[in-house]
């Protein structure tokens, strides 16, 4: 790495993080600093692990974001086997 990864991060990269939206960090970092993709997910990874309370919040995010993938799941599974059920019975 080029840069101490202790460094602060690029405000806005910070708030991408923040807000959980890891990728767009890493594209800020990348961006600002002139990281490769490498080096800049490392010092995403570094920052939030040295963040505990910022981990939790993303953990939970992320499985929140997990549920509510789960749930459109089975709401588009149900959809497809009452479309499969409606056509099979309806012949």
């Amino acid at each position: 790495m080029n840069q101490d990864p202790f460094a602060p991060l690029p405000t806005s990269a910070e708030a991408a993080i923040a807000s959980g939206r890891i990728i767009e960090a890493v594209k800020i970092l990348r961006e600002v600093e002139g990281l490769d993709l490498k080096e800049a997910k490392d010092r995403i990874d570094l920052y939030v692990a040295h963040n505990p309370e910022l981990r939790e919040r993303i953990d939970r995010a992320r499985k929140e974001m997990r549920k509510t993938i789960i749930k459109w799941a089975l709401v588009v599974d149900a959809i497809v086997v009452a479309v499969v059920l409606f056509w099979f019975y309806r012949r």
